[in-house]
């Protein structure tokens, strides 16, 4: 907590003990940090959101994180209740700047990547690939505003692409596209979406192959 300007790089991180733990955690006033060309290996069946692989959160995927200007990428990452997990403040104070740039997630026990209430957020060239049979979701995107979603591949069980409530109060367009959403999946659910966007204003969706 209250960490900036540091550099992780290259490191093999692999979580031992039982339910609990995340790989990396950047947390309140953590600002300006990078992890890069990481692999981080969680427990890929724990159903804790106190695990994930890494996170611009607090102790759990839902717990804030005033942490801005971080950025994930190039990085390997297994297993978790999350890949990644960004978790901002409110709806009234975003957390701005954070980015999740050509990471490989895979494992997950229900979300891919977890982002929450972010400003000019990053999401591109990522790789998602959930194996679980459960009701997961590739990319879960809630309450963020002038952000950048593109050219994404996505593998889950239940939905792709999960965008909701997006730039009501933003100052310039949203941008989602050339998202690549596989629904030939190794496994079946009752009901899958390969992209579901609700309460969306001033966005641009383009150039997606479900």
């Amino acid at each position: 907590m209250g960490t900036s300007f540091v550099t992780i790089k290259n490191l093999k991180i692999v979580k031992t003990c039982g339910t609990y733990g995340a790989g990396v955690s950047s947390q309140s006033r953590s600002n300006n940090n990078t992890v890069t060309n990481c692999r981080i290996n969680i427990t890929a069946t724990s159903g804790s959101t106190n695990a994930y692989g890494a996170g611009i959160c607090g102790s759990t995927i839902s717990t804030t994180s005033t942490g801005i200007n971080n950025t994930i990428k190039n990085c390997k990452i297994v297993g978790g209740y999350a890949g990644v997990a960004l978790y901002g403040s409110s709806t009234a104070v975003f957390s701005n700047g954070n980015s999740i740039i050509a990471c490989d997630i895979s494992g997950s026990y229900l979300y891919g990547i977890y982002d929450y209430y972010q400003n000019l957020n990053t999401v591109t060239d990522n790789r998602i690939f959930l194996t679980s049979a459960t009701n997961t979701y590739g990319l879960y995107a809630y309450y963020f505003q002038n952000n950048i979603i593109d050219r994404n591949s996505i593998v889950a069980a239940y939905l792709d692409l999960y965008i909701y409530n997006t730039n009501n109060v933003g100052t310039q367009r949203m941008s989602c596209s050339h998202t690549l959403a596989n629904l030939n999946r190794p496994y079946t659910f009752p009901t899958n979406f390969g992209m579901y966007a609700l309460y969306n204003v001033n966005g641009d969706f383009k150039h997606h192959t479900i």
